[in-house]
């Protein structure tokens, strides 16, 4: 898929079924995690920031 089009589905599925794809290996996670940083740029909050922090921390 393209930049474009998983944008497209963060803002679609959400973050959280997002990254389960990223992690069951359905989306290459170099580009899947620099899709998902750039939506946590766009939608920042201190609490979605900090759940996002503890789930790369696992």
């Amino acid at each position: 898929m393209d930049k474009d089009k998983l944008e497209h589905l963060i803002n679609d599925i959400g973050i959280a079924r997002f990254v389960g794809r990223i992690n069951s290996g359905l989306i290459d996670p170099v580009v899947g995690y620099q899709i998902v940083e750039r939506f946590v740029a766009q939608h920042r909050s201190p609490s979605l920031a900090s759940h996002l922090l503890a789930l790369f921390r696992a």
